[in-house]
């Protein structure tokens, strides 16, 4: 069964952290067990962020 993780957090450097997971990303390569990730703003509270990641099972995540 797959499973979705939801990762919230603040930030005022949203450029910074889009360039960590974009190197987080490239350096796990085909290794990666996270299948999607998919970043979203508060419209509503400036400086809120989640990121929701897809993976194969419960313990594909974990294994992250």
């Amino acid at each position: 069964m797959a499973f979705v993780q939801i990762i919230e957090f603040r930030s005022s450097k949203i450029d910074e952290m889009r360039k960590v997971g974009e190197a987080w990303e490239a350096a796990a390569g085909a290794d990666r067990k996270a299948r999607r990730v998919v970043l979203c703003e508060d419209r509503d509270d400036r400086g809120r962020y989640f990121n929701i990641v897809f993976f194969d099972s419960y313990e594909s995540a974990m294994e992250n």
